[in-house]
This record gives structure tokens, C-alpha cells and sequence, in this order.
């Protein structure tokens, strides 16, 4: 009696049973390395995010060392501000402002009221740029202290206000200027007018070493609106005129000082100033308000104590620009002691 022999292998449903098992396996897996990787660029992220965050403050605390006279939302401190020249640099948002200096109150949140609101998006101030020592032929020596301006401001790079990015932060520092009150107050007429030629010119100082040369001296304290709070140094006569001498025009406008100017410090890092738009919202100071260019944005100062113990509160919110997967963000803040003379 013959026997059929047995068959053998697989029927096409085990086939499909065993090729669904394996897409499924494989689906799996590569989920698994695709969010391994995801998760690595965004810890690459976090990581660079929080670096930028951390060297701007500490660029922020360095300038503030220095830092002599600092300015709010006072007459005086705004008058200054409008003096500046922003020809050829990146404008300022349109509802930026200045902290109120609060002589007497703490860091906390402002109310919904802007009437008593202190927290700005700006912070300005002046700083000791360096001592000039210099000595004349008479044999007199004389100690000028020079000046520079410095202002951190955001701009917009976008149009589109309902981001969460777009916004850089400019470091702006201006031209230097001498103190006018210890230029004026050397007696000596020859005397002032060789120190006037040795700013002027940028020679070098007793020392040897060789300055920026200046053009102004400013009367710190004073406001611009007064005559003589700004003073050019003639390059002819090698006085001090209370008008502005060609090219310079009235009323005096100060320049920025193009080598520590930076038109903007996250732009190249891929980098911005979260808005008031980013998701958790950026700002925990300053009453949030998302009508134009916004307000305040992940840039928030506030400036509390008396002139000999002023501290400053800077709180800044970062936010990488890259779209892919969840935008890694950093938020610190620092408070700083400085000098309000």
C-alpha cells in the first residue's frame, strides 16, 4: 500500500501571522531608537540653551561691576536714553521700557495696574570704562575718569508677534566720554588744554598704554537738556564747546562704539528671547501684555535700594529656535549689587 508523503512548511496564514509579528517588532524598535535620539538632541539643547543663558548674565553681571550711575524711568535717566543714536543698529521694541528705580520696596511681581508697575525690558547704565592718568609738561598730573554707556535692549527679527521666538537681545555700549567735572576743574588753562589734545588724540597716557579717542565730556547727573551737560573737545582751538562742531549735529546725539556693540547675541547661537507667547508663559515680574510688540517678554529688571546698596534683578527666559520636536528653554535670574554714585 503506498503512502502519500507528508507536506511540509509553513501555510500562508502562519506566514502572515509571523511577518505582522515582525513589522510590528521592527516598528517598535525603530520607534524606540528614533526617541532616543529625539531625546538626545534635546538634552543637547537644554544643555546649549542653558550655557547661552548663563553666559549672558555673566556678561551682564561683568558690565555692572563697573557700573556708576544706573537709569530708570526718571526724567533725567529717559532724556539720556533719547539721546542715542540707533543709526545703523537694531531698533528697540516699540513698548520697551526702563525699570522704575524703587529706593524702598523688594523684588516681587507686579500688579495688574501699570500705574505702580517697576519691572522694565531695558537695562541702561553708566560705567567706568578706565582712569586716564596723564601728566603734563608743567610736571602736574591729573586723573580723569572716562565713561561709557551701556544699554541691553530686545529687538524684533520677525513680524510675526504671536511666536514664541523672534526676539534677540542687543548689547549696546556708546562712545567714551571724560567726566566734565574733573576736566573743567583744572585750573590751569595750559594744562586743561593738554589734557584736552591728549583725549582727543587717544595718546599715549602716563603709563604708555594708548585709549580710544573721545570727542565728548559729560556731566553726569545732569540732564542733556541742560546746557553744557554735554561738551565737545575743538580739535582746532582744543576747547570744549557747549554746540556741536560738523559732522556732529544738535543736540548732541551719542554714538555707539563699534567694537563692543553686538547687534545681537542669540541670532548666530540659533537662540531667542522667549516672548510672552511661548507655552509655559516667560514672564513672572512684569504684567504680561500681548498687544503689539508685547510686554516684557523673557528679559525682566528691576532695580530696588537706596543709591549706596542698589541691587539689580535680571531674569532672562532663552528658548531655542530649532522647530524640530519640543523648543528647549532656560530660565534663571541673578540679583547684583552695584554702584548708583
Amino acid at each position: 500500500m503506498r503512502h502519500e508523503p507528508k507536506q511540509t512548511g509553513f501555510s500562508l496564514l502562519e506566514v502572515v501571522i509571523v511577518a505582522t509579528l515582525l513589522g510590528l517588532l521592527m516598528h517598535v524598535v525603530i520607534t524606540l531608537a528614533a526617541s532616543g535620539s529625539d531625546a538626545q538632541c534635546y538634552g543637547r539643547r537644554l544643555n546649549r540653551v542653558t550655557e547661552i543663558n548663563q553666559d549672558v548674565l555673566d556678561d551682564i553681571r561683568l558690565d555692572l561691576a563697573s557700573s556708576v550711575s544706573l537709569f530708570g524711568r526718571d526724567a533725567i535717566s529717559q532724556a539720556c536714553y533719547a539721546r542715542i543714536d540707533f543709526a545703523g543698529w537694531p531698533l528697540p521694541l516699540n513698548n520697551a521700557q526702563l525699570p522704575r528705580v524703587a529706593d524702598i520696596d523688594d523684588f516681587q511681581p507686579d500688579a495688574s495696574n501699570p500705574t505702580g508697575s517697576k519691572t522694565g525690558n531695558m537695562l541702561f547704565f553708566a560705567q567706568r570704562a578706565w582712569v586716564d592718568k596723564f601728566r603734563c609738561t608743567s610736571g602736574n598730573h591729573y586723573m580723569t575718569d572716562v565713561y561709557q554707556w551701556t544699554l541691553y535692549y530686545l529687538t524684533r527679527e520677525n513680524q510675526d508677534f504671536t511666536e514664541p521666538i523672534g526676539i534677540n537681545l542687543v548689547h549696546w555700549a556708546s562712545e567714551p566720554m571724560a567726566d566734565a567735572g574733573q576736566v573743567i576743574a583744572i585750573a590751569s588753562s595750559t594744562d586743561r588744554t593738554e589734557v584736552l589734545q591728549h583725549l582727543r588724540d587717544g595718546s599715549a597716557d602716563e603709563d604708555g598704554e594708548l585709549r580710544e579717542p573721545m570727542q565728548l565730556i559729560w556731566t553726569r547727573g545732569q540732564s542733556p537738556s541742560v546746557s553744557g551737560t554735554f561738551q565737545q573737545i575743538d580739535p582746532v582751538t582744543l576747547s570744549l564747546s557747549t554746540v556741536a562742531i560738523s559732522p556732529r549735529v544738535d543736540p548732541f546725539r551719542i554714538q555707539a562704539y563699534r567694537p563692543l556693540t553686538r547687534q545681537g547675541l542669540l541670532t548666530l547661537r540659533n537662540h531667542s528671547i522667549a516672548t510672552v507667547y511661548a507655552l509655559p508663559q516667560p514672564a513672572l515680574y512684569g504684567a504680561m501684555n500681548k498687544t503689539g510688540n508685547g510686554f516684557p517678554h523673557g528679559f525682566e529688571i528691576q532695580v530696588i535700594g537706596p543709591n549706596a546698596a542698589r541691587q539689580v534683578l535680571v531674569r532672562s527666559t532663552l528658548i531655542s529656535s530649532n522647530s524640530h520636536g519640543l523648543r528647549a528653554r532656560s530660565t534663571m535670574q541673578s540679583v547684583i549689587d552695584c554702584r548708583d554714585l
